[in-house]
């Protein structure tokens, strides 16, 4: 695109632009159009622009004078004609030539000039601008930099350099290097010239940092290039220097022996630099026991420059003294710490002194008691009071006292300070306070062992008028008394106990008084107000028996049945049993009741109830012998008795050893059959016995049931299988239950039909007890175990009373065994064919295996649900 342009300026300003003196106006005669542009850009002082090409047009209609072309106006000196084809030329109308022009400045700045063609006929021009500029050039500020002695491992502050490019002309690329002996021992941690360039008068900056590794001067330089530009180079300087290490003097301080609470002189601990590098910003700390020092001046902390002793002795001091509030040796540690200058590094040093505090303590002792001795030993020396002064220092300091006490007197322990050492005479105390501290010296005491012994199901306690004792059987221990005290004692039975009377230190069963001249102990012994019974332990035959009434065994009433008495008070002598014994055995010289007489009231061996009258109804059978171990069910109990304790003339009244008449009771059988069990027993055999205390009239009854037990009784009605079924036999439970105001609902115990009997209850846990309070099963668990665990037959009514030895409808050879409809009478709605039943009359076991016709009307089992 060409330019073309028309000057119509006025005369005089033409004139004037072009230097003339031309009084009038010049016509114009050409048109100057520049081939691209008229505006040269900017060309470097001393250089030349590139070539600009211009075309001139004769636009007149007439043939131009000779042309020539010059360059005029303020500038024209800085351009020149390059190429010239129109100089010297005539131009037809119309006609052009052309002109090369370079821009070619001397001094910097704007460049505006006028390119004029001028003949003879007029002339044209054209303005033509550009811009000189300086030649590029780098400069550095600062030249150099120094940066001084630096510890090895450290760095210096970074050095800022500022790179300018003090030409107009901008640069080439910058490229910076680092270069030099020492070049290694220097980074640049910025850098951002290189790789830049920089306009007329642009700046740029780098950082470079000294960060020695070894010790000694350091050079190297900092090289920035550009083309244009130039080159400059910065030459930087250290020095690698030891780090910065602080030392102390002295190395270490005793203070020695200071007594509380005084101070010591100062010590006066000099710090100084031992590194070639300053250190700065001290700080002083303390630790250790800092209650005991003291800093009495400090010219270290806050200090901000330590510089290295090199030439010349800087310091700082710290000063300390040691005050102790306490004995025992002290220890502080003196810490001066600062940083390492040009580096991330630390320094630090340590002192550490030590003082002994120095402290007296007072030891005071004073004696009590109601008796006379002596304390002694440490500088003490006496019967009440006295004191002495124990001096600690580096521990603790001790002392060792002995109590030694006077004629007929017992010493009875330090007090205070030397207790922990009771009950030796001797007491090291460790004196690191003021102790106080004594002995007791007391009258000589002698122990009274107060002893209850109570026989199974008694009990009482023993106590004293001076209140000092009051035991029972688990609870009795030793009492002291001053020598010559007189106790006096009393035993008092609990209820349904007996006081037996004293032994040991006292006898009889009055009162008992008790000199305490020596070590004493009293037994009070007890029994139950009631009777024993039990069932031997050995078994005898008739001729045994009779032996030990008659040598010759002579069989007869007389001889076994007092041979039988004779035995059981051997069994109960063998077992410490207080009281006389019978054996429950009838003959034709008296019934088995009559013989026991007036007694009344009968305790098993292991407490339990066993019967309040004979004969009578019994709570719990007698199931011990006379050491209180369980007997067993099967077990054969010579009689000759039935339930009403009538003789039934076994073994020909005792005078036959040969037959089969042997009338024996069964430990587990209830009220009637604990007596008379069997009636054909071999009269040849061995039997055990039954023995009853006769000494006591006392009445016996069943202990209160255990909380939350359940209710089980025989029914005082019987029941028949037929229309109604178990529905009915629940029934008749509950009626009589009702009837005899027991709580609850109540079920017959029964198989149905694939059910077992305990499946109807669901257990819980609770005893199982009689109307009458007496505990048919520990747990219900143990009612339903197969085969069950009993204590007492169910053989009560609902209202309480006994019922006769009877069958029970169960349906079932065990409470786990599931009924069947042969079993259950067709689940008991048939009175044909045969049913399962059970008995009440033995704690061995309720469910039997025996079976009776559906027909027949048999009593049932109830609980509780």
């Amino acid at each position: 695109m060409h330019r073309h342009v028309l000057l119509a300026i006025p005369a005089l300003a033409a004139a004037a632009l072009a230097g003339c003196n031309c009084s009038g106006p010049e016509s114009t005669a050409f048109e100057i159009t520049a081939n691209t542009a008229s505006d040269f850009g900017t060309a470097v002082v001393g250089a030349e622009s590139a070539e600009l090409t211009f075309t001139v047009r004769n636009i007149t209609r007439d043939r131009s004078g000779t042309i020539e072309m010059v360059l005029e106006g303020m500038d024209g000196a800085a351009y020149r004609l390059s190429s010239d084809h129109c100089s010297g030329e005539a131009l037809e109308p119309q006609a052009t030539c052309a002109v090369g022009v370079v821009l070619a400045p001397q001094s910097p700045g704007p460049k505006a000039a006028l390119l004029v063609a001028r003949a003879s006929n007029g002339k044209g021009q054209l303005a033509i601008d550009g811009q000189g500029l300086t030649r590029a050039l780098l400069q550095a500020s600062p030249a150099s930099n120094n940066f001084g002695t630096v510890p090895t491992a450290g760095s210096s502050p970074d050095a800022t350099f500022t790179i300018t490019n003090a030409g107009s002309e901008a640069t080439g690329t910058l490229s910076v290097s680092l270069g030099g002996a020492g070049a290694n021992q220097f980074t640049k941690p910025s850098d951002a010239c290189d790789g830049q360039a920089l306009a007329g008068g642009g700046t740029c900056t780098l950082k470079v940092r000294f960060a020695p590794s070894g010790l000694g001067a350091q050079n190297a330089t900092v090289t920035v290039t550009a083309t244009p530009g130039g080159t400059v180079t910065i030459p930087v300087a250290g020095t690698g220097g030891t780090p910065a290490a602080l030392a102390i003097s002295p190395t270490s301080g005793d203070f020695g022996a200071v007594d509380v609470p005084n101070q010591s002189a100062d010590t006066t601990f000099t710090v100084t630099n031992t590194g070639s590098v300053n250190a700065t910003n001290l700080l002083v700390t303390l630790s250790g026991d800092l209650g005991e020092f003291v800093k009495t001046a400090d010219t270290c902390s806050g200090l901000l420059v330590l510089s290295p002793a090199v030439g010349g002795t800087p310091s700082c001091t710290v000063r300390v003294a040691f005050k102790p509030t306490a004995f025992g040796t002290k220890n502080l540690a003196v810490t001066v710490s600062g940083r390492v200058a040009n580096s991330s590094g630390t320094t630090q040093v340590t002192v550490s002194p030590t003082g002994v505090g120095r402290q007296t303590f007072t030891v005071a002792v004073v004696n009590s008691g109601n008796a006379t001795g002596t304390v002694s030993g440490g500088g003490i020396n006496c019967g009440s009071t006295c004191t002495t002064t124990v001096v600690s220092a580096a521990t603790a300091g001790t002392i060792t006292l002995t109590a030694a006490p006077d004629a007929n007197v017992s010493f009875s322990g330090w007090t205070g300070a030397c207790m922990p050492s009771n009950p030796s005479t001797t007491c090291t105390l460790t004196v690191n306070a003021d102790k106080l501290t004594g002995a007791a010296f007391d009258l000589q005491r002698f122990s009274l062992t107060p002893v209850v012994s109570a026989f199974t199901g008694s009990g009482g306690t023993l106590t004293s008028q001076d209140g000092l004792i009051s035991c029972s059987q688990a609870s009795c221990a030793p009492v002291s008394y001053d020598y010559g005290t007189t106790v006096q004692l009393a035993a008092t039975a609990a209820p349904g106990s007996r006081f037996l009377g004293w032994s040991g230190d006292c006898t009889g069963a009055g009162a008992c008084f008790v000199s305490m001249t020596q070590a004493r102990a009293v037994t009070a012994s007890f029994a139950p107000g009631a009777n024993y019974a039990f069932v031997t332990s050995t078994r005898y035959t008739l001729t045994e028996l009779a032996t030990r009434v008659d040598p010759g065994g002579t069989l007869g009433a007389a001889t076994v049945v007092g041979g039988a008495d004779i035995a059981c008070n051997e069994r109960a002598v063998a077992a410490s049993l207080p009281g006389n014994y019978l054996a429950w055995i009838a003959s034709s010289g008296a019934t088995a009741g009559i013989r026991l007489g007036s007694a009344r009231g009968w305790l098993r061996t292991d407490g339990l109830p066993f019967a309040d009258q004979l004969p009578g109804n019994i709570f719990y059978p007698l199931q011990r012998d006379e050491l209180g171990a369980a007997v067993g069910a099967s077990t054969d109990v010579l009689t000759n008795a039935d339930s009403a304790g009538a003789g039934q003339g076994a073994c020909g009244d005792f005078t036959d050893n040969t037959g089969s008449s042997a009338v024996t009771g069964n430990p587990s059988g209830g009220s009637a059959r604990w007596t008379a069990w069997s009636t054909t027993g071999g009269c040849g055999g061995s039997f055990k016995l039954y023995c009853l205390g006769t000494d006591n009239t006392a009445v016996v009854a069943a202990p209160p049931p255990p909380a939350g037990a359940r209710r089980a009784f025989v029914t005082g009605g019987t029941f028949t299988p037929g229309a109604g079924g178990v529905t009915a036999a629940h029934a008749l439970c509950q009626t009589e239950a009702t009837a005899a105001t027991l709580p609850g609902t109540y079920k017959a115990v029964l198989a149905t039909n694939g059910t077992t009997p305990a499946s109807g209850f669901t257990t819980r846990g609770a005893a199982v007890i009689r109307p009458d309070n007496v505990v048919v099963a520990a747990t219900d668990g143990n009612f339903f175990a197969e085969p069950e665990v009993l204590r007492a037959p169910p053989e009560r009514t609902a209202g309480g009373t006994l019922a006769s030895p009877v069958d029970l409808w169960t349906g079932a050879a065990t409470a786990q065994a599931t009924g069947t409809s042969a079993g259950t009478c067709a689940d008991w709605t048939s009175s044909t064919g045969t049913g399962l039943i059970g008995e009440n009359v033995s704690s061995f076991r309720v469910f039997t295996l025996g079976t009776d016709a559906c027909s027949t009307a048999q009593r049932l089992l109830c609980v509780q649900e």
